[in-house]
């Protein structure tokens, strides 16, 4: 932070971007500015800018989603984060088992809702509705949870790193994530066709059974209150009744009004992210400009040129850098994270998988580089 955004004169910036709210939504640049921070224009920030930033906005007392610090993605430049006010930032545990089911569940949640390409009130409605029933979480957790839900919303996690995610929590959790998603997309009283084959896919890539899925869009609901098995009560003789606590010293029971006003600090917090997320400090992004249609040296049937070309490119190498894939597809004036969306959709409808994965490297999974070259038809 430069000197001019020290102190005072940080938290009179930050202050001004939430006016006469307690929640406010704006670009990550701006905030950079009110911060005094320089980042770059476009692009992912690093991981040590975003605990910067995250850092400084703590001693602030204001929490933001994304933060990567609790296991929600890193920040965009360009992209949206949304800022509340709370006591420290509002802490959590991200690497609590209970809170990252949570977090995995509103991640595939927000994706089921936006895969028609448009978010129904109804639809958040629902995911909060689960935020709220989840079990095991707290309520800074919730109100956490329902601001990067409500992020996501505007800006999509990548579909196969959500999906991925739900390997690595447990059957019942993976379970509660699946009746989350369909419920978000019931929750308007229909399902569009991208809705369904989203669903679809998160069904097989579970390997869940699909005709449990046509089942529950038939019935237009979702049984979200599992009936609960009760083990026999076994009595045993012989033990005896606890003596009674001792009472409490006649001084009377001491208060730590400390803990008391951090408690109303986040309760007041979280009861407004509670109430309802979305307030629009910016206007949309007008949508990118499309380029001229790239040829590709080879194609796949139902990919156009320049993701075919992309998706030559990376077959024919076997992974790449994250950085220089990038490159690559900003030279074919392509999205990175939306070129590799598309090209696991086309995968999915051609072979029920996706076929790039994109974490620290991106590669095309191997046991489909065969399958790839024979879908290949030659320009």
């Amino acid at each position: 932070m430069s000197g001019s955004g020290t102190g005072a004169a940080a938290l009179k910036r930050v202050d001004d971007l939430f006016g006469d709210h307690r929640i406010a939504g704006v670009k990550v640049t701006r905030l950079a500015q009110a911060l005094g921070m320089e980042i770059p224009p476009k692009g992912k920030l690093g991981a040590v800018l975003c605990n910067q930033i995250g850092a400084l906005m703590d001693k602030l007392d204001v929490g933001f989603e994304p933060d990567r610090r609790y296991g929600s993605r890193g920040l965009e430049a360009d992209g949206y984060i949304l800022l509340f006010k709370a006591k420290e930032g509002a802490p959590v545990d991200g690497e609590f088992s209970a809170y990252a089911a949570a977090r995995a569940m509103v991640e595939v949640a927000a994706l089921a809702a936006v895969s028609d390409g448009k978010v129904e009130p109804s639809e958040f409605e629902s995911i909060k509705a689960d935020i709220r029933s989840f079990p095991g979480v707290g309520g800074v957790d919730r109100g956490r949870l329902m601001a990067y839900a409500s992020t996501l919303l505007r800006d999509p996690a990548a579909q196969q790193s959500a999906i991925k995610k739900l390997g690595s929590i447990g059957a019942d959790a993976r379970a509660s994530a699946v009746r989350s998603a369909t419920s978000a997309v019931l929750a308007d009283g229909h399902a569009a066709p991208d809705e369904v084959k989203f669903l679809e896919r998160l069904y097989k890539a579970l390997s869940y059974p699909v005709e449990d899925l046509y089942s529950a869009l038939h019935r237009g609901s979702v049984a979200l209150d599992e009936p609960v098995a009760v083990a026999l009560e076994t009595r045993a003789t012989g033990i005896p009744i606890p003596a009674q606590p001792p009472a409490p010293p006649s001084g009377g029971v001491r208060i730590d009004r400390g803990r008391l006003e951090r408690i109303k600090s986040e309760t007041t917090a979280v009861s407004e992210l509670l109430a309802g997320i979305f307030i629009e400090e910016e206007p949309p992004a007008s949508p990118p400009q499309i380029g001229e249609p790239v040829a590709a040296e080879g194609k796949f049937a139902g990919l156009d040129g320049a993701h075919a070309k992309l998706l030559s490119l990376l077959a024919e190498s076997g992974e790449l850098d994250r950085q220089e894939f990038e490159d690559e597809a900003r030279k074919l004036r392509l999205l990175p994270d939306g070129a590799i969306e598309t090209i696991n959709e086309w995968g999915f409808d051609r072979f029920d998988e996706p076929i790039v994965d994109s974490d620290e490297r991106v590669s095309v999974a191997e046991h489909l580089r065969d399958k790839l070259q024979q879908a290949r038809v030659e320009a």
